[in-house]
């Protein structure tokens, strides 16, 4: 080829390349046109201030600029098992018990156990294999355990969702159809059992009988998918203003002035026998209220919610009333914290499954929803005692939660509740299960506004970040509406206890939020309820930390720092931990000392007990201060440092922007920092609500790990 030629061809070449390139510029041009023209659209759709614009994820620095989430649709494929071994992750199961770890069972460790040592959950054991799609099973391997003085059984079924039609059922226990695959005796000396099954299906349950540990430790299951999994998307996440993030959990006897400074919202501890009690039974012959059964104002005991409620609301605190025992229709209601027909024999004949059987309760949700909320109901459908005022509609309250800590296996049936009977009564308390109890029974039907809370369920881990508990519930809640309400939920807000300590042993003490994983804890929740149920809203409404000395849930007292300061510390560094976890509201248990004795939760107060005149502790100055400086700003990012140094931005509709500085330590480290311009630095101070204010010229600033606060 000649000179002239090759001249042609590379000419050519060239031509093609410019060509190339501005095709791709074009391109490129027109997909940053579409970002900006999406990001426009968010900020339309949610009126989006300056400060919480959609800024991409900032991968070298891990920095995480997260005002507003937008929704997510990730591209990860599923894997094909093509006849081997089938994955199952710890949110695959759902745990019908609600005790325990069923992650034991598919953890990879035959010397880990799902604890089963409740001698009257003995017939509730059963976990739930939920597969996300249909697999056709060929084969179960399981490891057993010595099993010598202990013999068991082992049951697994193959289940789908329940038809329409089977769900008409007036009893609703269980959501899933099954069918027996096989029963094995499980005796002898530890080994692996292999079963063959043929059985296409999603679901499958595993169920135990006798008592002990799991006697099966691993459980595999072999196969192949035949259907296809449904994309992952994840809802949009927007994060909370701080003053309604912050909160605490309080008595309607609590003084207000003291409750203002401390955040946006008070979790209130109330009983039904509070608004119902006496002597007389305010239950009728048809297990609904009689027609005077509750008051408000004064309550029974001469509390007053009214003056109560509308003071905080007048204050701009919103009042979140958690009612902690429920009524029983059909029987008498003398125990009214026992919640589950059939206990002790009270109420035979009720069926604990099913939301008729809450039909008392539900119609004193009615009354309270009626009483706070904002619609105002006629006159005759209120059903109050003589010398109540008769009104309603008086918009104090915007939420109510539906029982407090249905899961307290230590109490058995007088505390307790399995998840699906937790669903009946929150279902009924809700709007009267869809109305079917009567048209004037749960909440919804007295106020379409008024937002329900599942009730709060308890958590105490040690160090691993999963809410598997928690997840387990849900899923089981999400089952149990798609099948017996049309799919239609029956609560609003996703409710959680989370106190966090040392392994169980002498010296058993709580631990700092960061040794506890509690942001971990709070955004794999968060992450659950944008990828599983439409973004539902995350509130950790119990957590805290005694300031008795040998209390298993006690702060400690370590280097320059007393057991008062490091409660307080650790407080303040659990909401900055909650709120960066994307949680949208988070109370800390509680405002006073319920005694000063040594037993668990009795003195996490922010101040002392009433008959001590409500003496404020240091932990109450740390969490006004707080407040005070971050009431008026959301959460934007976690700024990488390059140092253990964590480094949490706060931003307001105005301007304002605030850093929060701290070692997430508990052994008195001190680091120094550059923490850039000039600003106002405000540091926790006892005695003060509002800190302790001093210039900062910028730069250099010492850091430890009492949390400090740069506003700019």
């Amino acid at each position: 080829m000649n000179v002239a030629s090759k001249r042609k061809i590379l000419i050519f070449v060239l031509v093609l390349a410019i060509i190339g390139l501005g095709i791709f510029y074009w391109q490129q041009q027109k997909i940053s046109e579409s970002m900006r023209e999406g990001v426009e659209l968010v900020e339309e759709i949610f009126e989006l201030t300056p400060d919480s614009e959609v800024v991409e994820e900032n991968v070298e620095s891990k920095s995480v600029v997260a005002a507003y989430v937008p929704a997510q649709v990730p591209t990860d494929p599923v894997p094909s098992t093509n006849g081997g071994r089938i994955p199952i992750t710890r949110e695959m199961i759902m745990n019908k018990v609600a005790s325990g770890n069923t992650g034991a069972l598919i953890d990879g460790d035959i010397n880990t156990n799902w604890e089963m040592t409740n001698p009257w959950l003995k017939d509730y054991y059963t976990a739930v294999i939920d597969l996300t799609t249909s697999y056709k099973i060929d084969k179960i391997r399981f490891y057993q355990k010595d099993m010598w003085n202990n013999p068991g059984t082992i049951i697994v079924r193959s289940c789908r969702k329940k038809t329409a039609e089977e769900a008409k059922e007036t009893s609703k226990e269980n959501p899933l159809a099954c069918t027996d695959l096989f029963t094995q005796k499980l005796e002898g000396r530890a080994h692996w059992v292999e079963k063959s099954v043929s059985t296409t299906n999603q679901y499958l349950e595993i169920h135990f009988t006798d008592l002990g540990k799991a006697w099966v430790s691993e459980l595999e299951l072999y196969g192949s998918r035949v259907g296809n999994v449904p994309p992952t998307t994840y809802a949009s996440l927007m994060y909370p203003m701080m003053h309604d993030f912050i909160g605490y959990n309080a008595f309607n006897d609590n003084p207000v002035a003291d409750l203002i400074p401390l955040g946006g919202h008070e979790r209130d501890y109330a009983n039904i026998s509070w608004f119902t009690g006496g002597d007389v039974n305010p239950v009728d012959e048809k297990g609904f209220l009689k027609s005077d059964a509750v008051a408000f104002e004064p309550g029974v005991g001469g509390f007053r919610f009214d003056r109560f409620y509308g003071a905080l609301r007048n204050a701009g605190i919103s009042p979140f009333p958690v009612i902690k025992e429920c009524l029983r229709g059909g029987f008498n209601a003398a125990r009214e914290s026992v919640c589950v027909p059939g206990y002790n024999n009270e109420g035979a004949g009720e069926d604990p499954y099913n939301p008729y059987s809450y039909r008392a309760t539900a119609d004193f949700f009615y009354q309270l929803a009626a009483r706070y909320g904002s619609k105002t109901i006629p006159d005759q459908f209120l059903k109050l005692k003589a010398g109540q005022s008769r009104v309603s509609g008086l918009g104090y309250v915007k939420e109510i939660e539906v029982r407090n800590e249905p899961d307290m296996t230590w109490r058995s049936f007088q505390g307790w509740a399995s998840p699906t009977m937790d669903a009946a009564m929150i279902s009924a308390a809700y709007d009267g299960h869809l109305s079917s109890i009567g048209p004037r029974m749960g909440i919804k039907n007295a106020d379409s506004n008024m937002k329900v809370s599942m009730g709060g369920i308890f958590s105490v881990q040690t160090a691993h970040g999963r809410p598997d508990l928690a997840m387990s519930r849900l899923k089981i809640f999400k089952l149990w509406w798609e099948v017996y309400r049309g799919g239609k939920p029956f609560m609003d807000i996703i409710n959680v206890h989370h106190y966090v300590r040392s392994p169980s042993g002498d010296g058993q003490h709580g631990i700092s939020p960061e040794d506890g994983k509690i942001k971990e804890f709070g955004k794999n929740l968060v992450d659950f309820s944008r990828r599983e149920l439409g973004g539902m809203p995350v509130w950790v409404t119990e957590f805290g930390y005694d300031t008795h000395p040998t209390s298993n849930q006690g702060a400690r007292a370590y280097g320059p720092y007393s057991i008062e300061e490091v409660q307080g510390m650790w407080l303040v560094r659990t909401f900055l931990e909650l709120s960066a976890a994307g949680v949208q509201r988070a109370s800390m248990y509680m405002f006073p000392d319920a005694g000063s004795q040594q037993q668990n939760y009795s003195t996490g107060g922010l101040v002392g007990t009433k008959d001590a005149g409500w003496p404020k502790k240091t932990s109450y100055y740390y969490q006004s201060t707080f407040h005070h400086f971050l009431q008026d700003t959301r959460f934007v990012r976690e700024i990488s440092t390059g140092s253990l140094v964590r480094n949490y931005e706060y931003k307001s509709a105005a301007g304002k922007t605030v850093n929060v500085l701290w070692m997430p330590t508990s052994s008195n480290q001190i680091i120094k920092y550059d923490a850039g311009g000039p600003g106002a630095v405000i540091e926790l101070e006892k005695g003060s609500i509002t800190g302790k204010r001093t210039e900062f010229k910028g730069g250099i600033i010492e850091v430890t790990e009492k949390p400090i606060f740069i506003a700019r």
